[in-house]
């Protein structure tokens, strides 16, 4: 992984493309910005996220199935993270995701039962697409000939 960005707001696709694999390339404050010569060995994928419910319980989703997002408050501060499949591929549970997705949005405290209570949990399912930029180029020349 290099970057990753999005957004929960509705944009028009084609713009918002071109702005976030840009903004994740070189903008993403987890990794290095992109170097030009890196670029044709990469791939590119889109998860684009849908059906959104509210969760009864911290708990109420799959695993494999879901992606799950959090928000709260605490002290004054709200907080917020993301996951879309990345609790597959670490073996985590329901309440290891929960833990992650806190000290993602930046909280540092413990997740107790009482925090556990004022989290809004959030599940969706999303639609992956990926290709590697090589293929894309290959591509977008034959459309432009």
């Amino acid at each position: 992984l290099c970057g990753c960005k999005g957004t929960f707001s509705p944009i028009e696709l084609v713009k918002g493309l071109q702005i976030f694999a840009l903004d994740s390339a070189i903008n993403d404050s987890r990794f290095s910005p992109m170097r030009k010569e890196k670029l044709l060995c990469c791939d590119c994928s889109v998860s684009l996220l849908q059906e959104f419910e509210e969760c009864g319980e911290y708990d109420d989703w799959t695993i494999g199935v879901h992606g799950v997002s959090i928000e709260f408050m605490h002290s004054d501060r709200r907080y917020s993270a993301i996951f879309i499949d990345f609790c597959l591929f670490l073996d985590f549970n329901h309440w290891s995701t929960i833990e992650h997705l806190l000290h993602k949005s930046g909280f540092r405290g413990k997740l107790t039962s009482e925090i556990l209570e004022h989290i809004k949990v959030t599940r969706f399912t999303s639609k992956k697409y990926s290709m590697a930029v090589s293929e894309y180029l290959k591509k977008r020349e034959s459309i432009l000939r």
